[in-house]
C-alpha cells in the first residue's frame, strides 16, 4: 500500500513537471516571437531612415 502511494506521488510529480515544463516553453516561444516583432520593427525603422538620409543627402541636404 506505501509502495503504491509513493509511485502515485512519483506520477503525480512527473506530471507536474512535465506541465511547468510545457507552460515554460510555450511562454518563451511567446516571448521570442514577441521579441522578432519587435526586432524587424526596429530593423525596418533604421532602414527607412538610413534610406531616407541617403535620399535627402543625394539631394544636397547637408548636416550642420
Amino acid at each position: 500500500m506505501a509502495h503504491e502511494h509513493e509511485r502515485r506521488t512519483d506520477l503525480n510529480q512527473a506530471e507536474v513537471k512535465a506541465a511547468m515544463k510545457a507552460a515554460i516553453k510555450e511562454w518563451l516561444d511567446e516571448k521570442f516571437s514577441e521579441f522578432g516583432r519587435w526586432s524587424m520593427g526596429a530593423m525596418f525603422a533604421a532602414a527607412l531612415a538610413a534610406l531616407t538620409i541617403f535620399i535627402l543627402r543625394m539631394n544636397g541636404w547637408q548636416k550642420h
